[in-house]
């Protein structure tokens, strides 16, 4: 009886860890979107276009063959019910004001939206060129309430967003069990991902990005549980779970690519342990021809990853560099610092952000992190109890912070790449929000791994406050913003 209750006893801990943070995701989620304004974030309307000309034309937006520029964001062939929107609410003090300058604006939305001019665009936005994974399954949501109000249909595509938020919440707990033993930092570190402010925003917008993080959170957990699965063969859920998810996230937006790397590290580490399995080889040797033949046919044809991005290292533009190393020797510290302005606390059209302080605090927290990172390296880690598979975990470990270093290299080498078309900035912080669960990973072990077994409850507890107070923080500088003056 009472070995049954051991073994019970952590499935327990385990579904109570799920119901807590699929409700603290959920309700942190609805708060936020009911908190950020429609079409007040970064590239809402064209995100939101992208999936209206879907719902209502049955066909993926294509470019016309006018010769006309695609227009950015939000334009007036737009649907009128977005085009009355957002040329109404776009002013800074809008929602601040005692009497709403157009009281009867409700009402006009909703007269429109029973009509199908009312609801048509072009849908000749930026996004025309992204693939329609997140677009597609956004449909659904969009035509529940076809002929309500566009804020609620906003409102509902936007409940998508968020149910990819929990996806990668989710995902990153039961990735944090197979690296660290200690429930509650794992625990922790799915609450990071739920609770970090610029991923808030994003998995509760209409945005592909939130796509990217849900599934990036999955294939992490996939490609942890092949590795953990070692030295037996991974499960057939793994790797199929592994090959889907990549297909979802290659279908869903390019900046997601950078999480790829991973399985092809994950299916090394199998090969390798299982060399002498003449069913592994045989696999090994039919995914290499396999991987060869794919490269032929496409470079062939054209296609390859240099292809797809902009610039030209042969004739690099106003503001671009001859490799991608000198590139990152040019970055000073202005642009770092708004990169990480705008991946934990610069919101809306990045034209607002919490204190100026909290930079340099996420800096010096970060030093703390590697100096986590550095004992844990040293001394086998602190944070995991079971010594005699310390290098096991540590191997775990360090493909977290693999996965995050790879991750920043790709988005980084983008930025590099339109930089030799003389564009500067297209890379936001936001971009780096998909390693997020790895990251969180890496930071709860190091900061775990400073401190004896019995004191990581308090690492816990310090974390998870922190990460509330940070959220609500970004929650009241949102509300500031939009509905104070």
């Amino acid at each position: 009886m009472l070995a049954a209750l051991r073994i019970d006893s952590p499935r327990r801990t385990m579904a109570l860890a799920v119901v807590v943070l699929t409700l603290l995701t959920l309700v942190k989620g609805i708060i936020w979107i009911a908190a950020l304004p429609a079409l007040m974030i970064a590239d809402e309307p064209a995100h939101f276009d992208n999936v209206q000309f879907r719902a209502e034309h049955h066909a993926a937006p294509h470019l016309d063959n006018g010769g006309r520029r695609i227009e950015r964001i939000v334009h007036a062939k737009t649907s009128p019910e977005v085009w009355a929107l957002w040329l109404t609410t776009m002013p800074k003090d809008y929602y601040s004001r005692k009497k709403v300058a157009n009281p009867e604006l409700p009402a006009r939305l909703e007269e429109i939206a029973k009509t199908d001019v009312g609801r048509n665009t072009d849908g000749q936005t930026t996004t025309i060129d992204y693939p329609g994974f997140y677009y597609q399954l956004a449909v659904p949501f969009y035509g529940a309430f076809r002929t309500s109000p566009v804020t609620t249909r906003i409102t509902a595509v936007r409940l998508l967003s968020l149910l990819f938020g929990l996806l990668a919440v989710l995902a990153t707990y039961f990735a944090a069990q197979s690296v660290m033993e200690d429930a509650a930092l794992a625990f922790v570190a799915a609450a990071m991902v739920s609770l970090q402010p610029m991923t808030s925003q994003m998995t509760s917008a209409v945005n592909n990005d939130a796509a990217i993080i849900g599934l990036s959170g999955l294939l992490f957990f996939f490609q942890v549980r092949t590795i953990a699965a070692l030295p037996k063969l991974p499960s057939i859920v793994s790797l199929a779970g592994m090959v889907l998810t990549s297909l979802c996230i290659v279908y869903t937006k390019p900046t997601g690519y950078g999480i790829l790397p991973g399985v092809g590290v994950a299916l090394l580490a199998v090969a390798w342990h299982h060399r002498h399995d003449r069913r592994v080889r045989l696999a090994a040797a039919a995914l290499v021809v396999t991987a060869i033949a794919g490269y032929v046919v496409l470079s062939a044809r054209g296609h390859s990853l240099l292809a797809m991005l902009p610039g030209d290292t042969s004739e690099p533009g106003e503001h671009g560099h001859e490799s991608f190393s000198a590139f990152l020797y040019s970055l000073d510290r202005v642009y770092v610092d708004y990169l990480v302005r705008s991946a934990w606390g610069q919101f809306g059209w990045l034209d607002y952000s919490m204190g100026s302080e909290w930079v340099d605090r996420l800096r010096g927290a970060f030093r703390v992190v590697l100096l986590g990172t550095a004992v844990a390296a040293a001394v086998g880690s602190l944070a995991w109890a079971d010594r005699e598979r310390i290098w096991f975990r540590a191997s775990l470990l360090s493909f977290a912070i693999f996965t995050v270093g790879i991750g920043l290299a790709f988005i980084l080498f983008v930025e590099h790449r339109f930089r030799l078309t003389g564009v500067v900035g297209v890379i936001q912080g936001r971009n780096f929000l998909f390693v997020m669960p790895a990251f969180a990973v890496w930071i709860v072990v190091a900061l775990g791994s400073l401190v004896p077994r019995r004191m990581r409850g308090l690492v816990a507890a310090a974390l998870f406050t922190g990460m509330v107070c940070m959220n609500g923080v970004g929650l009241i500088t949102i509300l500031r913003h939009h509905y104070v003056r």
